[in-house]
């Protein structure tokens, strides 16, 4: 496998009021398998969680919060349990990959009241075609061509060797955001 393309991060907003109907018809997942947390998130009172799969129900509204309906948020993990356990899409016809995601997003296209507010896509690169030192010195030097002016490296060190580095272009605040990441040593250097 020379590159994996996955969902790592999902948050969405339904227009509903019940939370294991949420649980039910969007993830296709059994409301039994949610624990009250008996904490609040993200702007509500109530928030049930299986995984890493939080389903924030009761929102706290306020003249500035009004008909937030029922927020899911589903970090890396919990996207792979969505993928492993729901029942929105069987797997495909050879048995090999999860399609929860792509019925999942059909069912949010088709509802004009949801609201997806984030969206984290991730490509694990196993061969090496992205070039992280290339990628910092370009960065670096602002040779990159981007709308997006903000840009900011963190790089980490295991002792004397890079252990890691991630480079982010555009702001934390903007609604679109691109980041290059290695957790492993990328050069000799």
């Amino acid at each position: 496998m020379k590159c994996e393309v996955l969902i790592d991060w999902l948050t969405f907003s339904v227009k509903r009021e019940d939370p294991n109907e949420v649980i039910r018809d969007y993830l296709g997942l059994d409301p039994a398998l949610f624990q009250d947390t008996g904490y609040s998130l993200l702007g509500y009172n109530k928030v049930l969680r299986f995984s890493d799969i939080c389903v924030c129900h009761e929102p706290r509204e306020n003249q500035h919060f009004k008909n937030m309906g029922i927020c899911v948020s589903m970090s890396g993990n919990g996207c792979r349990a969505f993928e492993t356990m729901s029942r929105l899409g069987a797997k495909d016809r050879q048995g090999k990959e999860s399609v929860a995601f792509p019925a999942l997003f059909r069912l949010l296209a088709a509802d004009e009241a949801v609201n997806v507010s984030r969206i984290d896509i991730a490509c694990d690169d196993w061969e090496g075609y992205l070039n992280m030192d290339e990628i910092i010195v370009r960065t670096r030097a602002n040779a990159v061509n981007s709308r997006m002016r903000w840009k900011d490296i963190h790089e980490s060190i295991d002792g004397v060797s890079k252990a890691g580095a991630t480079v982010y272009i555009g702001a934390p605040s903007s609604d679109f955001r691109v980041s290059a990441s290695t957790t492993r040593p990328w050069s000799k250097a």
